[in-house]
């Protein structure tokens, strides 16, 4: 879970208005000038943004890449390209996630979906981490890519729907979480994040900033049809209106989906823990 000066925020802005992003183009365009903002601790070289509109994030002696959004979102598609860092990158962890609150007050119980990228010795070895975390429980599953992530971008999607998660990279499922009786499961609005922090506290490989500063890259932010809201605490209205349907993330996983999402478990997985175990 990124500590608070780490935190990663990605999203659209529309101030004091709540609408969902629908239609046949429904592809948002997410330029960070228009859209994002950096955090006040961000104010060199590790928070920067190309004329092309890619954000690098850098860990370096102190210091921690973060940018953040200005909406919330209630349900919606959340896309983005990533260039994990070459190299070492032992102990550190870029990520981009949803989360619930206000600001930095991520330890209260709350809303959440991750998918972090464990640094290793080698960046062939980093491991993917995605989290579901609702009403302080939390379902942890961690798998081996299939692909050497630093060599090229690569694009990471969240689907977050009333009943069920899904997680895709380039397109393809990789995990789909859904909603059980009598369990908790995600239903607050949430900000899109994103960052790089330092875990070496729990990492097997520690940061060595030695070897150099570490780098990861954000590019092509899509969010489709989201449902916005300015107010963490207020659902937006199209997440009630029969016209939300309409939204691509109401699209049921489908049976092919779901074989590739379990045929991709079977051979990556490389770790599980949780299983909607307390954590707050």
């Amino acid at each position: 879970m990124p500590a608070p000066t780490a935190l990663v925020l990605v999203a659209l802005v529309l101030a004091g208005v709540q609408l969902c992003l629908a239609g046949p183009n429904s592809g948002y365009d997410a330029s960070f000038n228009k859209h994002f903002r950096l955090p006040s601790f961000c104010n060199g070289t590790e928070c920067q943004v190309g004329p092309d509109g890619t954000v690098s994030l850098t860990a370096a002696q102190n210091k921690m890449g973060a940018f953040e959004s200005k909406s919330y979102f209630q349900y919606g598609i959340f896309e983005v390209k990533m260039k994990l860092p070459p190299g070492y990158s032992g102990g550190l962890i870029p990520c981009i996630y949803l989360i619930s609150g206000e600001g930095l007050d991520y330890r209260d119980v709350h809303d959440e979906m991750d998918f972090e990228f464990l640094g290793w010795n080698d960046p062939s070895k980093i491991k993917i981490h995605t989290n579901v975390i609702a009403g302080g429980y939390t379902f942890v599953e961690q798998y081996k890519f299939a692909f050497d992530p630093s060599a090229d971008f690569h694009t990471y999607t969240m689907v977050y729907a009333p009943n069920w998660v899904v997680w895709k990279i380039d397109g393809q499922p990789i995990r789909i979480t859904w909603r059980e009786p009598g369990k908790p499961f995600p239903s607050l609005p949430m900000k899109v994040m994103g960052s790089i922090w330092d875990a070496s506290y729990w990492l097997p490989w520690k940061s060595d900033y030695s070897k150099g500063n570490v780098t990861v890259k954000f590019r092509r932010f899509d969010l489709k049809d989201a449902c916005r809201t300015d107010d963490p605490k207020l659902k937006p209205a199209c997440a009630f209106r029969k016209d939300a349907r309409k939204g691509a993330w109401l699209k049921r996983p489908t049976r092919k989906d779901i074989a590739r999402a379990k045929r991709h478990r079977t051979m990556y997985l490389y770790r599980e823990y949780g299983g909607w175990k307390q954590v707050v």
